[in-house]
């Protein structure tokens, strides 16, 4: 598939923020920050009753590349680099993980695999081979530990499920534990972020640096 240019980044506290993306590449930054329960990179504060026993730190910056303009592949960064890692006085859990805040030029979509000039669609019965002729999509996927599942606006990780649906998404997605994923003293948790977007505009260099979403990391004591 020919791709224009690359395009996409975002940058995460626990909630994701927006770098540049260089061309090609999918990185994740050298800055860390804490977050106690839940994180975000829009309000930062120092709180002297944080509990020690819940405290997590993830990469400020993440950038995720993709096609400028049909469809293609979402590629994330290596896993080994983008973690969540416990850094508290106990094990905890990672309860949550939600998209917010999307680009108003972008919108999260579900969608499966791409082929044959369409996105694999599902009718609330059967998949579907549909072209998208309008919009610009996105749908992003999410790994950690043995959950798989797909993240958009309306699906967050913790509504997941490893139904028959979902595998049309995710080949092999599974439902998101009910007590959460556990992450042990001074362990970390790998994430891998990827998944397809079709684009029918057109974008310029300004979109380079445009923030695309956050996702938002909800933590508490095991």
């Amino acid at each position: 598939m020919k791709m224009k240019k690359m395009i996409g980044a975002f940058a995460l506290t626990a909630a994701l923020a927006m770098g540049t993306a260089p061309a090609f590449a999918a990185q994740v930054g050298t800055d860390n920050d804490e977050f106690s329960d839940n994180g975000s990179t829009e309000i930062k504060a120092k709180v002297d009753n944080i509990n020690p026993q819940v405290r997590a730190t993830v990469p400020l910056q993440v950038t995720v590349v993709f096609g400028s303009n049909g469809g293609s592949d979402i590629v994330g960064p290596n896993s080994s680099a983008y973690k969540i890692t416990n850094v508290g006085e106990g094990n905890i859990k990672l309860t949550e993980a939600e998209i917010t805040d999307v680009n108003t030029v972008f919108t999260t979509t579900e969608m499966g695999t791409f082929g044959e000039n369409k996105f694999k669609t599902y009718d609330g019965n059967n998949m579907e081979w549909n072209e998208i002729t309008s919009g610009d999509h996105l749908n992003f996927t999410f790994k950690a530990d043995t959950f798989e599942n797909y993240l958009t606006v309306g699906h967050k990780a913790s509504e997941a499920k490893g139904n028959a649906k979902e595998k049309l998404y995710v080949e092999n997605a599974t439902a998101w534990p009910t007590d959460g994923i556990s992450i042990a003293k001074g362990a970390d948790l790998p994430i891998e972020l990827g998944g397809v977007a079709y684009f029918t505009s057109t974008f310029t260099q300004d979109n380079l640096t445009d923030t695309l979403c956050k996702i938002k990391y909800t933590i508490a004591a095991a």
